[in-house]
């Protein structure tokens, strides 16, 4: 709905349907994470050398460029989540194996951490 309302107003010629899927596949939906990275497209990519303006910066490279300046900046959500990893030696060792072992199920703890 975000994208197809963007595009009704700015005539970008985006696929919708692929830039909705991204979306998803990055971010579950996830409310912080779809609206930056819909503002760094829009104020950031759109704006930049590579991607002269907003037809440029809404297709997958453009995309993926907002992904890279995400990634590279400080922000409250994923501090908070690196704290909570550094808090709490045990999801981080979950996360670990999850991502590095391919690990698929975990015993549930029944006592807080």
């Amino acid at each position: 709905m975000l994208t197809e309302k963007y595009e009704k107003d700015y005539h970008t010629g985006m696929c919708i349907d692929e830039i909705t899927r991204m979306l998803y596949d990055y971010t579950a939906g996830y409310p912080y994470l779809v609206s930056r990275i819909c503002k760094l497209i829009d104020e950031k990519v759109a704006r930049s050398s590579e991607f002269p303006d907003k037809t440029s910066a809404w297709k997958t490279q453009g995309f993926l460029e907002a992904i890279r300046i995400l990634l590279s900046e400080k922000n409250t959500l994923f501090e908070s989540l690196i704290g909570k990893l550094n808090d709490y030696s045990i999801l981080q060792k979950i996360i670990y194996d999850i991502l590095f072992g391919g690990k698929k199920s975990f015993i549930i703890l029944t006592t807080p951490l």
